[in-house]
């Protein structure tokens, strides 16, 4: 199928930027499970990029995160 749209690349720069991030591992396994599930490039990109800006403005710890500390950063 023809990338017009670039999300091979966009994707690729996601993890890259996500590879440098302090759960890296964590996040691009989410990202891996996404493109498993059989959703579309353009949409695992869109995840991959959103997790990027939220690690990298509003750090907390994934693994020990509670409702509490998840709410700020979904509002």
């Amino acid at each position: 199928m023809l990338d017009i749209h670039g999300y091979s690349r966009r994707l690729e720069s996601a993890r890259r930027r996500l590879s440098l991030l302090k759960h890296s591992r964590l996040l691009l396994n989410f990202i891996d499970h996404l493109a498993a599930l059989g959703l579309s490039k353009g949409r695992v990109a869109k995840y991959a990029n959103h997790l990027c800006a939220i690690f990298r403005r509003q750090p907390f710890d994934p693994l020990n995160a509670t409702r509490k500390d998840m709410e700020p950063v979904i509002t």
